[in-house]
């Protein structure tokens, strides 16, 4: 399988594990839905991992560089956004976080010398223009502080950064399940002890409904890290991350059809939808 199609293989399943978060948070907490999805998200890669390498490919060479990854994202990316939600919204939050590639792009081009060429660049704003456009939706806090752009910004920079520092290792050592594992272990571990620092109550607050639909989206969230990681293995930033950002119309649709008319597919969400697949077309079909 291509790396364009590992990527967008990718995009499919982070927004169906969208979708299924959002119907655990109807009756549970956003920390136990990032808690429990990664705990099963890591069970997927490991169940993978004992059935098909060696424990020695643990020691891999490129180790820092995905422990460097796990802290930039799920787990610090998370937890910031979630400030940015509490004190924007979460159509603003997502809307500003949607310049994840942008960030992962500029700091490839400029620090480890890929190629951006005019499709490529392109294609990414359109994919950021397309998710800004699904995002914002009306309604939401009226007044907010500048300064509070910083956590989605934060949190956009650190989901761009998780993707640049597992492609550099990568190269070192082709293990995109040892990646795609020691990233949500390591992300995990920040996501704990937060919960541990912070010790707020009903911060885990989980009904036994919630944790069925977040089980099953950490289960599709590795299905989508095995598909990403294998994209980067073999892929350059500038290529794969934008294509990985193209799941919110994949959640769109997902929704739409799951949900049925509790999601309402409004113009909106169309022209948005059409920029993030134009953009996905110029990368993978023009990229040269």
């Amino acid at each position: 399988m291509g790396v364009e199609l590992l990527a967008l293989f990718a995009a499919v399943a982070f927004g169906a594990s969208s979708v299924l978060h959002k119907k655990g948070l109807e009756t549970s907490s956003p920390m136990a839905a990032a808690v429990v999805s990664t705990v099963f998200t890591a069970l997927v890669l490991l169940v993978d991992i004992l059935a098909t390498l060696p424990l020695r490919r643990f020691a891999s060479p490129g180790l820092p560089y995905f422990i460097l990854a796990g802290l930039f994202a799920p787990g610090t990316a998370r937890l910031v956004s979630f400030h940015g939600f509490q004190r924007l919204g979460v159509s603003i939050s997502v809307m500003v976080m949607a310049g994840a590639p942008l960030w992962a792009s500029l700091v490839s081009v400029l620090l480890f010398a890929e190629r951006l060429t005019p499709a490529i660049g392109a294609g990414t704003l359109a994919i950021v223009s397309g998710t800004i456009i699904i995002s914002g939706t009306r309604g939401g806090p009226r007044a907010w502080r500048r300064l509070s752009l910083l956590f989605p910004l934060a949190a956009g920079f650190f989901y761009g950064m998780r993707d640049v520092a597992a492609r550099q290792g990568l190269p070192i050592d082709q293990a995109p399940l040892i990646a795609g594992f020691v990233t949500a272990v390591v992300s995990l571990v920040v996501m704990a002890a937060w919960t541990l620092w912070r010790r707020a109550p009903g911060m885990l607050r989980c009904t036994g409904r919630g944790f069925l639909y977040y089980t099953v989206a950490g289960i599709t969230g590795g299905i989508s890290y095995l598909g990403m990681f294998r994209a980067f293995a073999g892929g350059e930033v500038v290529i794969v991350s934008p294509l990985v950002s193209t799941h919110p119309v994949f959640a769109v649709v997902l929704a739409r059809l799951v949900l049925g008319r509790s999601e309402q597919l409004g113009p909106r969400s169309l022209l948005g939808g059409l920029a993030i697949l134009l953009g996905a077309v110029l990368i993978a079909a023009l990229r040269g």
